[in-house]
């Protein structure tokens, strides 16, 4: 997508919603930059733009993001500072934000501004200073909402009125839970009640809205706690971990298992507590063995599951121009200079808005600073592709095919982009609901793979630059290619992805779930080939990046095939590991492989 194009969707969204440009970008940016942004004439940087759309109550996981230099190395000083109050190295926390704070006195923005003194507050959190916390949390708050302090006398009514991005919503309940440590909590009930009604009454999306309500409905289980209300407290408990499985996170879930242990302790009677007990069991030796040993609970606002794709500029245009066989100097003629694009390629200067974009058209890929899985009229579309590909992972197959009928109605299907998107789906859909062989799905996703890889030797001399969708095909590729007994084929291509994400300065969470599902899927087909010193060394490396970034979607299936490996290699542990795996399965919803599981532990054991 072009500038225009995010700009059109933008002002197409807040008119949707009645949204004035002075409520939209208040504490943000000016109106006249937010009208240029609409107009089509301005790049917003990326913590704008999301702040924007969270506003007018979208998810940003729908549009994937190419970061500049300075975003990128931003993003990269934050999370060290996160790892650093993590692990509770608070001096080393304290030193690199410092630096990361001198640094933006000089060009820093209110946004950023305020994401460091998030992250002052955090420390202070985590350090049990909580005065400290409060003067950072005040901060924090004033730099988007400037009114706080009076709106803290009325709360009810007029922060129902604000639009507030998810940064916002995540500082507001930062407060409440500070200043429930320092005063009445009675009033802070109340305020948090009110920021339960607004997450109701103004998120129409549905994964930004469980994501915030997960937040806020822990610290509504936590008030009942401390009030020793235990039944309430393990109701509030339910309702979170319902909608934490939704979201396929961990460390809420496992705070709010936790909590109803306790509940259990103090004679709340419950039909599930043995089983919940089973399931908190398995959780926490898993976090225990492939996680540090963090304080979950002082640092709970610091786990957000982190779904927004990105890229970077300068790996983009040089994986880019090594896919079109260009030299650096067939690329730049016409643009810039070979020494500018040089700079550009190593990381060392950005380039402007219009060479990003004739680079692009150059270079034929079609990629703009913001790009969508498909290219679409309304954000909607995208969303409902998301429920789509929700109910494919929950192996509801007859439903995803219903959404995919709707949303063929909705797109160009000309556009090579939408057309491989929406066929793949359709591919997995008829294959798992038996209307086509899986030797025809092959063909299929080969075809639709040559539409943009125009040649897949069969030494795999793949681009390094790949799009999305092209990952996704590729992907469900080498699954074909495993189900019809070529498992070294697959192992092929598999392997060639997985090399795609090693060499990128980006990490896991960044790449959204295609790195845990590529990296799984590699693991199963060399355990099918014997080669299983290699797969427990995937497996191991998935559950841990999994922890490490809060995702808990593949713990359960994970940990099984990592008993069944082990079962092989003659290791005890393996029936250890059979029950985390039934449990975390059953936890998460997977009833598939937790019944799989179980038929196959009778079976044998």
């Amino acid at each position: 997508m072009d500038i225009e194009e995010i700009g059109r969707m933008v002002q197409s969204l807040r008119l949707s919603k009645g949204i004035s440009q002075d409520d939209l970008c208040r504490g943000i940016c000016s109106v006249s930059t937010l009208s240029r942004l609409e107009a089509g004439e301005r790049r917003p940087n990326i913590l704008e733009f999301n702040a924007l759309l969270q506003r007018i109550g979208k998810s940003t996981e729908h549009i994937n993001i190419v970061l500049t230099i300075e975003e990128f190395e931003y993003f990269v000083k934050r999370r060290n500072i996160e790892i650093a109050i993590i692990i509770n190295d608070f001096e080393q926390a304290e030193k690199e934000l410092y630096l990361l704070e001198k640094e933006l006195k000089k060009k820093g923005q209110a946004l950023q501004r305020q994401d460091i003194y998030k992250l002052h507050t955090l420390l202070y959190i985590n350090k049990e200073n909580e005065k400290e916390a409060e003067k950072y949390i005040y901060k924090a708050l004033l730099e988007t909402i400037s009114d706080f302090r009076e709106l803290e006398k009325q709360y009810s009514q007029k922060l129902l009125n604000l639009w507030l991005s998810e940064s916002e919503i995540q500082l507001l309940l930062l407060y409440i839970y500070i200043k429930g440590k320092l005063e009445d909590k009675k009033d802070n009930f109340s305020l948090l009640e009110t920021m339960i009604h607004y997450i109701y009454l103004k998120r129409t999306d549905e994964k930004l809205k469980n994501k915030e309500l997960s937040m806020a409905l822990y610290l509504k289980a936590s008030f009942y706690k401390e009030q020793f209300m235990w039944n309430n407290c393990y109701d509030c408990c339910e309702d979170v971990i319902a909608v934490e499985v939704k979201n396929g996170t961990i460390f809420i879930l496992f705070q709010c298992l936790e909590m109803e242990m306790e509940c259990f302790k103090k004679g709340v009677i419950a039909d599930n507590s043995e089983l919940r007990k089973k399931e908190y069991e398995s959780l926490k030796a898993i976090l225990e063995e492939y996680g540090e040993n963090r304080a979950i609970q002082k640092s709970i606002f610091l786990f957000e599951n982190v779904s927004q794709e990105k890229s970077i500029i300068d790996e983009v245009i040089c994986f880019s121009r090594l896919r079109g066989e260009y030299s650096q100097q067939e690329l730049s003629e016409g643009i810039c200079t070979p020494e500018t694009l040089s700079r550009i390629e190593t990381g060392k200067r950005n380039p402007t808005v219009k060479n990003f974009y004739a680079l692009m058209q150059k270079l034929e890929i079609g990629m703009g600073y913001y790009n969508t899985e498909l290219d679409v009229e309304k954000f909607e579309t995208l969303e409902k592709i998301s429920k789509m590909k929700r109910a494919m992972i929950l192996k509801n197959f007859k439903k995803a095919e219903k959404l995919l009928k709707e949303i063929e109605k909705e797109v160009d299907m000309s556009i090579i982009k939408n057309r491989q998107q929406i066929e793949l789906c359709q591919v997995v859909c008829n294959c798992r609901l038996k209307k086509i062989k899986i030797e025809d799905a092959l063909q299929k996703i080969q075809k639709l793979s040559q539409l943009t890889l125009e040649k897949i030797d069969t030494k795999l001399n793949l681009p390094y630059q790949l799009t999305s969708v092209e990952l996704s095909l590729l992907n469900q590729m080498a699954v074909y290619y495993k189900k019809m007994g070529q498992q070294t084929k697959a192992v092929e291509i598999l392997k060639v992805l997985y090399d795609y994400f090693q060499q990128s300065k980006l990490e896991a969470p960044e790449y959204n779930q295609k790195y845990f599902m590529i990296i799984t899927n590699l693991a199963y087909t060399l355990e099918e080939l014997g080669q299983l010193e290699e797969a427990i060394e995937l497996l191991n490396k998935s559950l841990m990046d999994g922890v490490k970034y809060n995702m808990g979607f593949r713990l359960g299936s994970n940990l099984v095939e990592m008993a069944y490996i082990q079962e092989k290699m003659g290791n005890d542990s393996c029936l250890k590991n059979y029950e985390y795996g039934y449990f975390l399965c059953g936890l998460f919803k997977n009833f598939v492989n937790q019944n799989r599981t179980k038929n196959y532990i009778l079976e044998k054991h």
